[in-house]
């Protein structure tokens, strides 16, 4: 009877955590892809008009996002993000548009290595 109990616990503390797990891996991917469309529409605007336009609305979803992605990504990780935007917004307001795409590159590469991170896989696990 108590090995019963034990293996119950056992499987329920199982699927707590891969269910939790799960969770925080649809969430994660969700704001990455928001995110990631942003970008893309800054990098599609650079050198418009409207180039400011996003970048605010960029700036202002990132910041909706890493509030929630904080409980759970390492910070210095959203800090790199945050500094690139940052820049980024600098680059543009200053017309320096080469350093600009270098920024977005060098985001796109956080997020994805962030979700990459984030990923449930043996690698992450050890």
């Amino acid at each position: 009877m108590r090995f019963l109990k034990e293996s119950i616990i056992i499987i329920f503390i199982l699927v707590f955590v891969f269910g939790m797990e799960y969770i925080i891996a649809k969430i994660t991917k969700k704001s990455i892809n928001e995110i990631n469309y942003e970008i893309e529409n800054v990098e599609k605007s650079l050198t418009k008009t409207n180039d400011k336009e996003k970048m605010k609305v960029l700036a202002e979803k990132w910041k909706e996002k890493e509030n929630i992605l904080s409980f759970f990504i390492e910070h210095n990780e959203l800090e790199k993000v945050s500094e690139n935007i940052v820049n980024m917004k600098s680059n543009i307001d200053n017309k320096e548009y080469d350093n600009a795409k270098e920024r977005i590159e060098e985001i796109k590469f956080r997020m994805q290595h962030i979700q990459n991170k984030q990923k449930f896989n043996l690698k992450n696990i050890f």
